[in-house]
């Protein structure tokens, strides 16, 4: 039961992150100057990697039975990521973070 309290309070952190840090993405791409055309090209990219990240990681989990482990895992790379996301202005860059973002999310 200690578990699941733990899974749960990391799950949830996780998701209030995403959740303060996803709305502002396209006013980032703005204000560093990226045209319509590359915000939705990041911005679309997000929606398609979580769904094939699902898949991904609900096989992955299934498979090792170490749900917490995994949970902790993606949980840091999204923190990472997040914190790179930040520090670049280069688009292809950011297109690489942003597909982590959604495969990890």
């Amino acid at each position: 039961m200690k578990n699941v309290r733990k899974i749960n309070l990391v799950y949830s952190s996780a998701f209030f992150g995403d959740a303060l840090f996803s709305p502002f993405i396209a006013l980032y791409l703005i204000s560093i100057g990226f045209s319509d055309y590359e915000r939705g090209i990041l911005l679309a990219v997000i929606p398609i990697c979580t769904i094939v990240g699902n898949f991904i990681y609900g096989k992955l989990s299934s498979s090792i039975k170490r749900n917490f482990f995994l949970l902790k895992i993606l949980s840091l790379v999204n923190s990472l990521v997040i914190i790179l996301f930040g520090l670049t202005k280069d688009f292809y860059l950011l297109l690489i973070l942003t597909i982590l973002f959604g495969l990890h999310n």
